[in-house]
């Protein structure tokens, strides 16, 4: 907890410091801080949103901005035009304002108004529990994690990673396609979060473009992204099992029939290039493990219950 107080902490201007570290210390597992003009400063944290007494105004706005991007606007426009910017320890602050438009695409960001300071908490050793249901005979396969929002997707996926890729059993290498910087975290293209020995990472790349450049030039013998579900990025998916690379992937959803129904992914799904599906909810906590599908049976192999990782 100390070591994300001092990572966060200087991001924040003196008058609103007190209540951050109050939210900390009454809350170690917080999970996100979120600052919104002419509202109360407010957190998530074990499940439930709470509030200080502290009303944010547009100057404590305004002085976290410039924090963030060191007085430098322009530095972060391209961070600003996917809408967060990512601050040592992997830590990511989303980021609300006016759009400035052009040519349909969003250029940047104007008149800030909303932060989401969300906290990069890597849970080591979660990834053991399901690591025999996606081995078979020393080979990795094809995986998909499905969940609803803020239910562990990335969170497992990352240990896996760093199971996958430090093994000296399996001495896997591992290609990371890290759109949104929540894999590894990286800041200034160094990953803030331990993902593994074996790892390389390519960091704010659309998936697609992403996962066919690694596969081409560091020969991966697996493929990690998250978040799939662009016609695109299923079009790079094909291309890399095809081309003899195994995937782990995330993907938003409640179960199988769910993603049966995602037009995406029908396709995928009936080739059976994937061989595995986890199912993630939170009914008995974040991360909650619901089933493990092996896909080509339609079967469940989970042997668990309700296992929270």
């Amino acid at each position: 907890m100390e070591k994300i107080i001092e990572q966060i902490l200087p991001y924040f201007p003196p008058e609103i410091k007190e209540d951050i570290i109050w939210i900390f210390k009454k809350y170690p597992n917080c999970e996100e801080i979120r600052v919104r003009v002419n509202k109360p400063l407010s957190f998530f944290a074990q499940g439930r949103e709470g509030a200080t007494n502290f009303l944010v105004d547009k100057g404590i706005i305004e002085k976290i901005f410039y924090l963030l991007t060191n007085y430098s606007y322009y530095s972060v426009e391209e961070e600003l035009q996917k809408g967060y910017i990512t601050i040592p320890g992997g830590h990511r602050v989303g980021i609300c304002g006016k759009a400035v438009v052009e040519k349909e695409k969003v250029k940047t960001l104007v008149d800030i108004n909303s932060l989401n300071i969300r906290i990069a908490r890597q849970k080591k050793g979660i990834g053991d529990k399901v690591l025999p249901y996606i081995i078979k005979d020393n080979i990795f396969l094809s995986t998909i994690i499905l969940s609803p929002p803020n239910c562990g997707k990335t969170t497992l996926l990352r240990d896996l990673v760093r199971i996958l890729s430090s093994s000296d059993k399996f001495s896997f290498k591992v290609g990371v396609v890290d759109e949104r910087s929540e894999i590894a975290g990286c800041f200034r293209g160094i990953p803030q979060l331990d993902i593994g020995k074996r790892v390389d990472v390519i960091d704010s790349c659309p998936k697609k473009e992403g996962m066919i450049m690694l596969i081409r030039s560091m020969s991966p013998h697996i493929l990690a992204t998250d978040e799939l579900g662009k016609k695109e990025d299923i079009d790079a998916l094909e291309y890399a099992i095809t081309a003899g690379v195994n995937v782990l992937t995330t993907v938003h959803g409640k179960d199988l029939f769910d993603l049966k129904n995602k037009g995406n992914f029908r396709e995928i799904l009936s080739l059976n290039l994937f061989k595995r599906l986890i199912i993630l909810s939170n009914k008995g906590g974040m991360g909650t493990i619901e089933d493990i599908i092996d896909l080509e049976t339609g079967r469940s192999i989970w042997e668990g219950k309700y296992y929270v990782v």
